[in-house]
């Protein structure tokens, strides 16, 4: 289960036919994780440092984009959550080789979802803010930017973009399971 909580409101997703109850959830139910959930309302950014680096990702790049998710953790790529099959996929390059990579995955007509993955010799020189700026320039959409609590580095890098907290996403689990 999931639970959104803002200044005003909290509300929690169950899964149809769950056999949770007002009561259970209440004394029963502990928060798994928790992510920060932002949203931005402009994205005009004036001049991107690098803008020349990135480019749409095609078909084509395949071997270098794997080449390049290869390269990352697997705790990195999880975070991430970048990949060749997301609705919008950006890369930036430096010396022909990809080094960061920005997607979107699409909510319904409106809203997208941004993943960011930099390789970890790349990090700390700006290309997370370009490509993710470049990606968003050229998409007309709505943008939601959701960061593991715990992933200060991400957090930044969403405000820096102007990405404005809004509220946090909880995942819920049992505390009373029993084992069948």
């Amino acid at each position: 289960m999931i639970q959104y909580v803002t200044d005003k409101y909290k509300w929690v997703l169950i899964p149809q036919n769950s056999a949770m109850t007002e009561e259970n959830y209440r004394y029963g139910y502990i928060i798994k994780s928790t992510s920060n959930l932002l949203f931005i309302n402009n994205v005009d950014f004036g001049k991107i440092n690098n803008e020349s680096m990135c480019r749409k990702l095609i078909e084509e790049d395949k071997i270098l984009f794997n080449e390049f998710h290869d390269s990352c953790s697997i705790e990195d790529r999880d975070e991430g959550m970048v990949s060749l099959e997301d609705d919008y996929v950006y890369g930036l390059f430096d010396d022909n080789k990809i080094v960061a990579v920005s997607s979107l995955w699409n909510w319904g007509n409106v809203i997208s979802d941004i993943g960011i993955l930099v390789h970890p010799e790349y990090r700390n020189k700006g290309y997370a803010k370009t490509v993710c700026q470049t990606l968003m320039i050229s998409i007309d959409k709505k943008f939601v930017w959701r960061s593991n609590e715990a992933n200060k580095a991400s957090y930044r890098l969403a405000v820096s973009i102007g990405f404005i907290h809004y509220g946090l996403i909880q995942e819920l689990e049992n505390h009373h399971r029993t084992n069948m």
